[in-house]
């Protein structure tokens, strides 16, 4: 339905969700529409009205008028009735009518006009706002009214605060993903949902579920992802940069408000937030604590995350709503012959940092030791955590070598080692095991 609404357009019925939740409506009517029109046209509000001071008239007229409840917390559903949508209808009518392409919060006002026996319509006719007076205004405006422009680049907290991981993809800066098909399956199913299209991928920190992420923008960026995906930028939130620690209150607040007013007049992102649902207090975890805000903006984008099980379950038990705005996707770790490809594949990337050459049966003994002796630990986390390590061992071996020598080379025999002495095995064991499979 909202293919057709510009950005401003969205936020007006964005911030409408807003007043809904602040006067306790369980419903978005017409009169939280002109609210919202009267918050997101705040400097130009004016050019429709004939009095300067209309607009804060308007706002006091149907602040006394409207019943007020109980605030609703913004992470709480709160849909469209019957006349708002009547509303929209007659504001994508009337941008047909003028013919324009795109409906604008101006078509909104004429919406809302139509709906004559509503206190919206009855504050608007107060001031002299009429259909016939809007739809002139219109037309002596120049430029008319078209498609926005695209802002590029990205607007700076975005720009700051987020990793543009589709950019990152097409430049060829992200590791291939190895396998995976059926998660990126059912991950691009759920982007494509209606409702409930936030994915957040469950599974212990380790498996891969930013690997797979990582896939799914290298797919929109290769154009082998669905059509509706095709435009759409794949953000990645760093949590860091809002400065969102313990005790920093004060510094994430602002940047975090202007993150979300940015998010909600962007359609093309699928913001991606690592962690979001790991079972820490939510006080200090600040984006946890503003679920609610975060999901509000997300009704015109998109959002996949990740966390725990064990994190997502109290999140839900906390705000059951959260099951409505996310699917679960269980991510397990992959298999052994999976994980051996992805060590190959990242392998390169270690030989380059460390300076040293793994042998192929060193990948091999990596995956399968840290299998059989490393089980508290997932795959492919914990094999990467010991190829690392005995890249590490293996340069500061080589440091109180002579040039040229072999401790530069890693071997399957090197990597058993290691492991036997992270999980105080005996070398004579682990080799026993391995021998066994």
């Amino acid at each position: 339905m909202f293919e057709r609404f510009t950005e401003k357009a969205r936020r007006v019925i964005f911030f409408a969700r807003y007043e809904a939740s602040a006067f306790g409506s369980r419903e978005i009517t017409p009169e939280h529409l002109l609210l919202g029109f009267l918050r997101e046209n705040a400097s130009t509000a004016n050019k429709y009205f004939r009095s300067p001071t209309a607009d804060e008239s308007m706002r006091s007229k149907l602040m006394e008028q409207l019943p007020r409840g109980e605030k609703i917390p913004t992470s709480v559903d709160i849909p469209l009735n019957q006349d708002a949508r009547r509303v929209l209808a007659h504001a994508i009518e009337s941008s047909d009518q003028l013919g324009h392409k795109d409906v604008a919060p101006v078509h909104l006002l004429i919406g809302l006009l139509r709906l004559e026996k509503s206190l919206a319509a009855s504050v608007l006719r107060e001031h002299d706002v009429t259909v016939e007076m809007l739809s002139e205004t219109f037309k002596q405006a120049e430029p008319p009214v078209k498609s926005e422009p695209v802002v590029s680049p990205a607007p700076s907290i975005i720009r700051d605060a987020c990793r543009d991981l589709t950019a990152l993809a097409a430049d060829g800066a992200l590791l291939p993903l190895i396998g995976r098909e059926r998660e990126l399956q059912t991950i691009m199913q759920v982007l494509g949902r209606r409702s409930g299209n936030n994915p957040v991928l469950i599974g212990e920190p380790g498996v891969g579920k930013t690997a797979i992420v990582e896939g799914l923008a290298q797919r929109i960026a290769d154009h082998r992802a669905p059509e509706f995906l095709h435009e759409k930028r794949l953000l990645a939130l760093t949590p860091e940069r809002f400065g969102a620690f313990p005790g920093n209150r004060r510094q994430f607040e602002p940047r975090f408000s202007a993150f979300i007013d940015e998010i909600a007049e962007q359609s093309d992102i699928i913001l991606f937030i690592d962690g979001l649902f790991e079972p820490v207090d939510p006080k200090a975890s600040p984006f946890s604590a503003e679920l609610g805000r975060l999901l509000a903006a997300l009704s015109f984008s998109q959002c996949i995350v990740t966390g725990t099980k064990a994190g997502y379950e109290a999140a839900v038990m906390r705000d059951p709503v959260i099951e409505r705005h996310f699917r679960a996707i269980p991510i397990a770790p992959p298999d052994e012959a999976d994980t051996i490809q992805i060590l190959a594949q990242l392998k390169k990337e270690f030989e380059q940092y460390h300076g040293i050459v793994y042998e192929t049966t060193a990948i091999e003994a990596a995956v399968r030791a840290s299998v059989q002796f490393m089980s508290r630990f997932p795959s492919p986390g914990k094999a990467v955590d010991v190829l690392d390590e005995a890249g590490a061992r293996a340069k500061l071996r080589a440091e109180r070598q002579k040039p040229g020598d072999v401790s530069l080379i890693v071997t399957g025999a090197d990597i058993e080692t290691l492991v036997a002495e992270m999980t105080g095995q005996s070398v004579e064991a682990i080799r026993q095991r391995l021998g066994k499979k």
